[in-house]
Order: structure tokens, then sequence, then C-alpha cells
């Protein structure tokens, strides 16, 4: 789930300190859902749903990344060949 969606303004006090900490977390959800995604086993049928719903949330946190550093939006591609 989208937690930013626009550039995230830090200033000097606790709000900001408080948004910069949720960003921070959420950049630490995402390495840890992209060490998920490396991990799983790849191919087998019970798993396909499990990756596809890591990958979207994985996509989710580039996004609020983007948003909140750049106050831009991504749209993702198609994979790359390796």
């Amino acid at each position: 789930m989208r937690q930013f969606e626009h550039l995230l303004f830090l200033g000097n006090g606790a709000v900001s300190a408080h948004e910069a900490q949720r960003l921070h977390d959420r950049l630490n959800e995402g390495l840890s859902l992209s060490g998920g995604l490396q991990q799983s086993n790849q191919g087998e049928p019970e798993d396909e749903g499990e990756r596809a719903h890591l990958e979207a949330e994985l996509q989710d946190v580039v996004r609020d990344l983007a948003a909140a550093l750049l106050g831009r939006e991504i749209a993702f591609e198609e994979r790359l060949p390796y």
C-alpha cells in the first residue's frame, strides 16, 4: 500500500523527523521485499501468486521513494532480460 504520494518536506520540526523516519522504514521494507523475491522458489505454481504480490508491494515502495524524494511518479515497463 502506498504511503507517500507527494514530495516530502523536510524541515526542522518533529513532524519532519517523523516523516523522515517513515521514509527510512519504507526503504527498509523495500530491501526486505527485494531479498524475499531473490530467495523465493521461482516456477512453483503455489509461489507465483505470492511472488506477484511481493513484486507489487516492492513497486509501491519504489513509487513511494520517488514521490517523497523527487516529487515524481514512476511507471514500470517490461522486465530486463537479465
